[in-house]
C-alpha cells in the first residue's frame, strides 16, 4: 500500500462509489480526507453509503477544516470569480485545494476549475491532482500485469459510472499504460 494521501472532492465520491472496481483506491493511497463540505453534497443513498463504509475503515478520514484554511478557501474563489476566462470553483472544491497543498497530499476531483487553479495560481502549481483518469492509469502501471486488463478496466470505468473521458485526454494516458505494460 502507497503512504500517499488523497484530498476528495464531491464529483469524484460520486463516479467512485458506482464504480464496482473502487476498492482499487486503496492500492494507491493509504487515506483519503473528506471534508464536512464535500460529505454534506453527498446525497444520494449509495454514495452515503460507500463513504460511511470506508470511515468505518479507517481509510476515509472525515477533516474539519480550520478557520484560516476556510478563508483561504473564500479569498481564492474570489480570485478565480474575478478572472474572467477562468472556470469557477465553489467551497469544497477550494477547500481540497488548500488543503492538498498544506499537507502536501493529492487533490481527487474531475472538477475543471480545480485543475484550473493549479495552471494560473503560482502558489498552488505544486499542487497534484488527479482525475479519475490519471488514478485509472496509476493502478493500471503498477498493479497491471497486460495492457488489455488495463484498457477494460477504464472501459469499465466509463460504462459503470457514466463518466466518458475527454478523446485526447483518454489516447495519451493508453499511450503511457501501452509504454509500460505488455500487450
Amino acid at each position: 500500500m502507497s503512504a500517499r494521501i488523497g484530498v476528495a472532492d464531491t464529483c469524484f465520491l460520486i463516479d467512485w462509489s458506482s464504480f464496482s472496481r473502487r476498492d482499487l483506491i486503496k492500492e494507491v493511497f493509504s487515506s483519503i480526507l473528506i471534508m464536512e463540505q464535500v460529505l454534506a453534497e453527498a446525497k444520494t443513498r449509495s454514495v452515503i453509503e460507500w463513504i460511511a463504509k470506508n470511515l468505518a475503515e479507517g481509510f476515509f478520514i472525515l477533516y474539519t477544516p480550520l478557520e484560516d484554511e476556510i478563508n483561504e478557501a473564500r479569498e481564492l474563489i474570489l480570485r478565480v470569480a474575478r478572472l474572467p476566462f477562468t472556470r469557477r470553483i465553489e467551497v469544497p472544491e477550494a477547500l481540497c485545494l488548500v488543503i492538498a497543498r498544506k499537507i502536501n497530499s493529492y487533490v481527487l476531483t474531475e472538477n475543471r476549475g480545480a485543475l484550473m487553479v493549479i495552471d494560473v495560481f503560482e502558489e498552488y502549481s505544486n499542487v497534484k491532482a488527479w482525475r479519475s483518469l490519471e488514478l485509472l492509469r496509476e493502478i493500471a502501471v503498477n498493479k497491471l500485469n497486460r495492457f488489455k486488463e488495463a484498457s477494460e478496466l477504464i472501459m469499465l470505468y466509463q460504462r459503470e459510472t457514466h463518466h466518458i473521458f475527454p478523446e485526447e485526454d483518454l489516447n495519451s494516458v493508453m499511450e503511457v499504460i501501452k509504454s509500460v505494460l505488455k500487450e
